[in-house]
């Protein structure tokens, strides 16, 4: 089997893109080649390895068609590994040789998702102790509420999620932690993600506790969906800093340092340094 790909943009409805990829394939050194069409919907951010990644999880051409070829052991002259294409009853003998990872922890792709900030029209954080909501009349526009900056910088942070690590679905861990935040983002052209976060408690005293994040998209055919349901996300440290755990922590907003003493300096040969504000130099 050989591979070249072509791709083309095409307009979708609801203002999504899709790209058409054309992929040669042969089944047997000196068979008769073919073409292969695979339609992929291309999130912002996006590129050609992702969209193969959706393909390889499709596993279904344009009109549907099944294209999986599946390898199996390696044939009794250890030359290759044997094949077989389309759930087809015979297999075939093939020259390769390299190792495949079953575990989808190791080759799944940890950015669950992305966007841009200025395509995200509104914006809803919720905990037990209550939810907040922002939403902006166009795009370009700020979010409206006393609270608006607080919501373009969530937004900007949130934009793309990034996963620190991917573990089994069936981590212990993952199983116990508890539900700490529930965001919601809103699209310009109606789509909506859903991006959960877990805390599980600390295993040993003094260690720090780890978190979840899980991404539901709105379209069934998003990838977020796909690798969901394969691995289990670590969230990276920085959305556990800039999320708020409670309502009460939004409202109270970002902690911002103390102020430094103010210092006067006497010139000399030995000079000494005054911090309080009411000793004044004359």
């Amino acid at each position: 089997m050989v591979a070249d790909t072509a791709s083309s943009p095409q307009s979708s409805p609801a203002g999504k893109r899709t790209v058409r990829f054309r992929i040669k394939r042969q089944d047997r050194p000196g068979e008769p080649a073919r073409w292969e069409e695979f339609i992929v919907d291309v999130e912002s951010g996006a590129n050609v390895i992702s969209c193969l990644q959706q393909i390889a999880l499709k596993g279904r051409t344009a009109d549907g068609k099944a294209t999986t070829l599946a390898f199996g052991k390696q044939t009794e002259d250890g030359l290759g590994a044997s094949a077989r294409l389309n759930d087809e009853k015979h297999a075939i003998r093939t020259d390769f040789t390299g190792y495949l990872e079953g575990d989808p922890t190791v080759w799944a792709d940890l950015t669950l998702f992305s966007a841009k900030p200025v395509e995200i029209k509104s914006l809803t954080l919720e905990w037990k102790d209550g939810q907040v909501a922002f939403a902006r009349k166009e795009v370009g526009a700020a979010f409206e509420g006393k609270d608006g900056a607080a919501a373009e910088d969530l937004v900007s942070a949130l934009a793309t999620v990034r996963a620190a690590d991917a573990l089994p679905k069936d981590d212990k861990e993952a199983a116990g932690a508890r539900r700490t935040a529930r965001i919601t983002l809103g699209r310009f052209d109606g789509a909506s993600v859903v991006i959960t976060l877990d805390s599980a408690p600390s295993a040993k005293p003094g260690e720090a506790a780890r978190a979840f994040v899980t991404v539901t998209h709105s379209d069934p055919k998003h990838q977020a969906n796909a690798v969901t349901k394969l691995a289990t996300f670590v969230a990276a440290s920085w959305m556990v800093e800039q999320v708020p755990l409670s309502l009460a922590d939004f409202r109270k907003g970002p902690v911002s340092a103390e102020p430094a003493p103010q210092t006067i300096q006497i010139p000399g040969p030995s000079p000494a340094i005054i911090t309080s504000p009411d000793i004044k130099v004359k």
